[in-house]
């Protein structure tokens, strides 16, 4: 579950930038929107009036998907804070990392090709 002030640009960088489905949205009871991850995985977005600032990010998001670079133009298109491109780590993972708009950092990565 992920806190957010800013629900709508929460949900246009999870469906739009990172290419997850959108399950369901709520208005009752307070805001929210439900993403699927994959089978096993899903990301819970609820509004809050406030959300409190701390000096560690609360969590961070590691998504496996199969597009990386995709991801990255969209979220380069997009304006999304990112640490740095995409590149291919020591244990075989390509990916990159950057932050949703509620400063999360997610993680973005897929097995690297092997050649």
């Amino acid at each position: 579950m992920i806190p957010t002030m800013r629900l709508d640009e929460s949900v246009r960088f999870y469906r739009d930038v990172i290419g997850l489905r959108l399950v369901e949205e709520w208005s009752d009871m307070g805001r929210g929107a439900l993403f699927e991850a994959s089978t096993n995985a899903q990301i819970e977005l609820v509004e809050m009036e406030t959300v409190p600032n701390v000096d560690e990010p609360r969590t961070t998001i590691g998504l496996r998907i199969t597009s990386v670079d995709a991801v990255y133009e969209r979220a380069l298109a997009a304006g999304a804070k990112i640490k740095a491109p995409p590149r291919t780590r020591d244990w075989g993972m390509y990916g990159f990392g950057m932050f949703d708009p509620n400063g999360v950092p997610v993680n973005i990565y897929e097995p690297a090709s092997v050649e």
